[in-house]
């Protein structure tokens, strides 16, 4: 449980702080230039979480049933997380290898 879902959520809180800096998106600026105005809209930078998780996720198997529930956590967090990052520039992509 520790190295398939405790420590990507850590890793994953350590970092989105500076991807919400990132992807922050100023309001245009007017910069004068000699006598031409021109208008710059400084785009936030757009930044990935990517987390893999497996086919066990949706379909368990009982020889395997904490690594089955370690990845449903995984993939149940990855959901969560991709709505509440819906509105920024940052996207949440799952992989879901078989």
């Amino acid at each position: 449980m520790h190295i398939n879902y405790t420590s990507v959520v850590a890793f994953i809180s350590y970092v989105l702080p500076h991807f919400l800096k990132l992807s922050v998106r100023p309001k245009p600026v007017e910069v004068s230039a000699l006598s031409h105005r021109v208008f710059f809209q400084e785009q936030g930078r757009p930044s990935f979480i990517v987390t893999v998780t497996s086919g066990l996720s949706i379909v368990p198997l009982a020889a395997v049933a904490n690594y089955s529930a370690s990845k449903a956590a995984l993939s149940s967090f990855t959901t969560s997380l991709r709505a509440q990052l819906n509105e920024t520039n940052i996207k949440v992509l799952e992989i879901i290898p078989p």
